[in-house]
């Protein structure tokens, strides 16, 4: 009885290109660019909560003469006028109230 065993040869060719190192320069640069940018991020990270986003107007009406808004944060805002006598017509959204702010002219009778 005879065992044969085979060789078999693999060949791979890899095609070849110029390659250069970076320069230490190229390697401060790189670093410079990746500080500048964890900063940059670090800075935006920081500042999302310091900004403050601008509220929305949710509801608004007349009183007497003075116009009223409540805002997204619950900031009721009476406009300079005369308010009517009596509840202003805001009290159906009294639980959204938050805070009250009058202009200058906002009168009462």
């Amino acid at each position: 009885m005879a065992i044969l065993f085979l060789e078999t040869l693999c060949i791979t060719v890899f095609e070849t290109k110029d390659v250069q190192a970076a320069t230490e320069n190229d390697l401060q640069q790189l670093l410079n660019q990746n500080a500048a940018n964890l900063m940059n991020n670090e800075i935006l990270a920081q500042t999302d909560d310091l900004i403050p986003t601008a509220a929305t107007i949710t509801y608004s009406g007349v009183n007497g003469t003075a116009n009223w808004d409540i805002d997204s944060t619950g900031k009721l805002t009476v406009h300079s006028g005369q308010l009517a006598y009596g509840v202003g017509n805001w009290k159906n959204y009294a639980s959204s109230i938050k805070s009250v702010y009058v202009e200058e002219g906002g009168k009462s009778k």
